[in-house]
């Protein structure tokens, strides 16, 4: 809060943070609406009758507190405003004809008085073209920079906290998000993030706070009102991802609606059928259809886990219904008081209630997500090894046939299988043992993975058949890592190494399918067996 004041106070000149000073300057004033006689001594805030197309001129002499470093300052609610002094015009906002909105926005005015300006007449001219916002004033007041200024924040002290909250929690979830997006494999971190940025300036600027760091609060309040038409768009992005089905379903149904919020808006505006206030209202309908829908799926969801009595509700859930509640009764405020000093104040509060449910949801459901996986892929390992060996099993090697047979056919051309069966395993076990039989196998598996583990997959098929499975796009590759491994056996003199052996390689010609390639190389692996036999005296 320290660090926010100080930015607001440092952007000016000669601002004392400790003495400013400021009172209240609505007496004394003379009123005239649409050119009619002036009403003296008129009551702050002053409310006249209400019509399109009025001015509100209101009139005073100022006095002694006419000096250098005092500021009187009133609040500008949609109107066109001119501030003379004398004959001189030393204020105006709401003139800019070029800019995207016909209307202006909301701002706080601040008009510098000189030495000389005492005995002089000061007035204020305000032209509202909308009913709504014609022939009202809220109070003036008149001090120092420092004064006024520390009276607005301190105004807007719940919202500026709010939106500094806010503006943490988007900190803490972006670092968040760039700590475990390859860990939870979705987005959702990223769009509450995007959504948390939104909601910060859109909050901000509704404190006024906004304008203290642009010179031009006209563009402010367009860059907000663009801001807000796209704001439900990140969240329903966010909720487009969501495990529940119809949470997901209704969110990407609904993420249409402020697209074609922003694109009708700014039509209209570009073209002058509506002004900000105007467009107000549709942005405010579209909202309310996103929330009333994002509303009844979460109710209708929390009714079902209850039915079925299924776990807790959700605080994600909680945070919804909050929300919405609060948004309303915001909305119902902006349109029942036409001079509101906070409309978002409510909605501020209901908005960091929701983030801060929906970032312990997220973050929580993330971390159950990563366990349960972890331990899904534990089973699965488990489930598709061999205890012996640590090479793939039958199981993962059917596994992995079907995955390669679901390929397109031309990405077959590189495919190789080898099939391998070790020799005199069982007189192994008979005269030394089944201990000595496990460490011949899983010695035999090793020289195997040493030559073809980092190119291809190895499986143990059975007691001593194993299968070389490369599904490669050079054969080449394969058939040379081949020639390695029978010179190894070859010029090392491995006398603990053997095996019959066949291999073959998908040919467009031969092979329908990679289980005529397996079928080859398994007849060729047995053809080989039967020629150990033959050398060894057996048939």
């Amino acid at each position: 809060m320290m660090v926010l004041l100080a930015c607001v106070f440092g952007s000016y000149d000669n601002v004392r943070l400790h003495s400013g000073e400021f009172r209240d300057y609505s007496s004394g004033w003379a009123a005239s609406i649409n050119g009619g006689e002036f009403e003296k001594s008129v009551l702050m805030p002053y409310r006249g009758p209400k019509s399109a197309e009025s001015t509100l001129i209101m009139k005073k002499k100022l006095g002694k507190e006419a000096t250098v470093g005092n500021f009187i300052m009133f609040r500008i609610v949609h109107t066109i405003t001119h501030v003379y002094i004398g004959d001189e015009e030393v204020y105006s906002f709401g003139t800019n004809t070029s800019r995207l909105f016909p209307l202006p926005g909301c701002a706080w005015a601040m008009i510098p008085l000189e030495d000389g300006y005492a005995g002089k007449e000061i007035v204020l001219n305000l032209f509202s073209p909308e009913k709504k916002y014609s022939a009202s004033l809220s109070r003036i007041y008149i001090g120092t920079q420092g004064g006024l200024i520390g009276f607005l924040l301190k105004q807007n002290k719940l919202g500026i906290f709010t939106s500094v909250m806010i503006a943490i929690s988007a900190l803490f979830m972006f670092v968040a998000w760039l700590l475990t997006r390859r860990l939870f494999k979705n987005n959702r971190l990223f769009y509450l993030v995007v959504f948390e940025a939104g909601v910060f300036i859109w909050s901000l600027n509704e404190t006024y706070v906004m304008q203290f760091f642009m010179n031009n609060m006209e563009l402010s309040s367009v860059l907000t009102f663009e801001i807000l038409m796209l704001l439900p768009m990140p969240l329903l992005l966010y909720y487009a991802e969501s495990s529940t089905r119809e949470i997901a379903r209704m969110s990407r149904m609904l993420a249409v609606i402020p697209v074609v919020n922003f694109i009708v808006n700014n039509f209209l505006h570009i073209t002058g059928a509506v002004d900000l206030s105007n467009s107000l209202i549709i942005t405010h309908l579209s909202i309310l259809i996103c929330s009333a829908g994002m509303l009844y799926v979460h109710v209708r969801y929390l009714k079902k886990r209850r039915s079925q009595g299924t776990g807790d509700i959700s605080p994600g859930s909680v945070g919804v219904v909050i929300l919405v509640a609060l948004m309303l009764l915001d909305m119902i405020r902006y349109y029942t008081i036409s001079n509101y000093l906070d409309t978002a104040e409510y909605s501020r509060l209901g908005m960091l209630i929701f983030i801060l449910c929906l970032a312990y949801e997220t973050l929580s459901s993330g971390f159950r997500f990563v366990v349960t996986t972890k331990q899904a892929d534990v089973y699965r390992q488990l489930a598709f090894t061999d205890n012996l060996t640590g090479v793939g099993n039958r199981q993962a090697y059917e596994e992995r046939l079907r995955e390669l047979d679901a390929d397109d056919y031309e990405n077959m051309t590189g495919f190789c299988a080898a099939m391998l069966d070790l020799n005199n395993l069982k007189r192994t076990n008979d005269t030394l043992g089944h201990a000595e039989g496990d460490r011949y196998i899983i010695s035999s598996a090793k020289f195997v993975v040493d030559h073809f583990g980092k190119i291809a997959d190895i499986y143990r098929l059975g007691g001593d058949e194993f299968a070389v499975v490369y599904a490669g796009k050079e054969k080449k590759e394969f058939f040379d890592e081949e020639k390695r491994m029978f010179a190894d056996i070859a010029n090392n003199g491995r006398t603990d190494i053997n095996f019959s052996y066949g291999s073959a390689f998908f040919d467009v010609l031969l092979d329908r399918n990679i289980g005529d390639t397996i079928k080859r190389a398994d007849e060729r692996m047995y053809e080989a067996k039967r020629k150990y036999k033959q050398s060894m005296g057996k048939e």
